[in-house]
């Protein structure tokens, strides 16, 4: 019973780090209906970025700011390099997702030029554990938890409480009414996508953490469990990304316990098989949408 407990507690921690890239994921698949498969490697941007503030301030304040706005300029350079001049030229959509894919690779390859393929540490939190409840937490887990938690309410109270996000939600449900409206919908766009690139660098900051060590390929290889949670909890849902987080985290590490940690990530698989099959749109997503991905 302890080790399912253990497995509980540390589904959290997993959870936390999905809950920020999913969340990211989501906001730009609102607003571009399009499939971002760089997602992964703004992540690993993000982590780099920590590591080289690290450096020169060793605060992790720091770092988790420069992760932020790493981010953030790597996340809207995809969508300016990758995805605004396929859309506004009315190519289809398979060709723009894979320009992501490709951006993916060469992130990947242009990491690898700077900091090279040798395993880099990332500096931890050092601190004791902490019994809450029948679970254990350490002080780094805490902390992932919360900055999790205070990114992803601050999001909300954004998207729900200011007329900039009512804008941008209004440009993610209807694009053309909105532009009529006169709201600058490419702006709005651009704008969200650096947004939710700040959520991901973030995510990639808790990588780091959590793996302790960096290299070019980390971020890519969480990809397809950061999109299983965005399908399970509903793809273009902010809300829905934090449940599907919650259980694809959960779902892995409690399914390591009783089967070999080698396997955790096929979990996360069968949630998305099983979640395209039973219901395409997610716990907590609408109706699909089949508009064209947009500027």
């Amino acid at each position: 019973m302890t080790a399912f407990f253990n497995a509980v507690g540390f589904g959290v921690v997993t959870a936390a780090l999905l809950a920020l890239a999913t969340t990211g994921l989501s906001l730009q698949y609102g607003v571009s209906r399009l499939p971002n498969f760089a997602q992964g490697d703004i992540m690993t941007v993000g982590a780099y970025a920590a590591y080289a503030a690290n450096g020169p301030f060793h605060s992790i304040a720091i770092d988790g700011i420069a992760a932020a706005l790493a981010g953030a300029a790597m996340a809207w350079l995809v969508y300016m390099a990758l995805i605004r001049p396929f859309a506004s030229r009315g190519t289809n959509r398979l060709t723009a997702v894979v320009s992501t894919l490709a951006g993916s690779l060469i992130i990947q390859d242009v990491l690898l030029i700077i900091f090279g393929g040798n395993a880099t540490a990332f500096p931890t939190i050092q601190g004791a554990t902490e019994h809450i409840g029948p679970f254990l937490f350490t002080t780094e887990q805490l902390v992932i938890i919360g900055v999790a938690l205070v990114v992803i309410a601050g999001l909300h109270a954004t998207l729900k409480f200011t007329f900039i996000g009512k804008a941008v939600r209004a440009v993610a449900d209807h694009r053309d009414l909105s532009r009529v409206s006169g709201l600058p919908a490419g702006m709005l766009t651009q704008l969200t996508w650096a947004v939710s690139g700040v959520l991901t660098g973030i995510a990639g900051f808790v990588l780091g953490l959590t793996a302790g060590a960096l290299v070019p390929t980390l971020g890519f290889d969480y990809l397809l469990i950061i999109f299983a949670a965005a399908v399970v909890g509903g793809i273009g849902n902010v809300g829905g990304a934090l449940f599907g987080a919650l259980i694809v985290g959960l779902g892995m590490t409690v399914a390591a316990v009783y089967i070999s940690s080698d396997y955790k990530e096929v979990v996360a698989l069968i949630l998305l098989i099983a979640t395209i099959l039973i219901r395409p749109t997610g716990l907590f997503g609408g109706r699909s949408s089949a508009r064209r991905f947009a500027v």
